[in-house]
């Protein structure tokens, strides 16, 4: 679970993660309002890991375990959270240990909850 806060312009939402990282959000309910509090549930399937620098969160891998069609890494964030992430071998080679990579997370997977209700911003099917 990582805190957030929804932030609006014009007719657009996104979720920002960090101060520099927003996901761009289409599913966001109308009562979601710039500035509100949010909880973002990702699961670990739902970030994409790209290896090097980005516009995402910063991490560095700690270990993983390699299961076939896809790796599961374990991270820790720059800002000290501990992560898992899911890799599928097509998405690229093995990450060694200490590789410095970027997750973003899959907008249209992930669920947006109220940080004060528990109940979720999100309009539509999540499946």
């Amino acid at each position: 679970l990582f805190d957030g806060v929804v932030r609006s312009e014009a007719d657009r939402k996104s979720v920002e993660l960090l101060p520099d990282y927003r996901v761009p959000m289409q599913n966001l309910a109308a009562e979601a309002f710039d500035g509100q509090a949010v909880v973002v549930s990702v699961r670990p399937e739902e970030f994409i890991i790209t290896e090097g620098e980005g516009d995402g969160i910063p991490a560095v891998v700690k270990s993983s375990v390699f299961l076939g069609l896809t790796t599961h890494y374990f991270l820790e964030t720059a800002q000290g959270r501990a992560v898992e992430a899911i890799r599928g071998q097509e998405d690229g080679a093995l990450l060694v240990d200490g590789t410095r990579v970027t997750l973003r997370v899959k907008a249209e997977r992930i669920n947006v909850f109220r940080a004060d209700a528990e109940t979720t911003l999100i309009e539509g099917d999540l499946s």
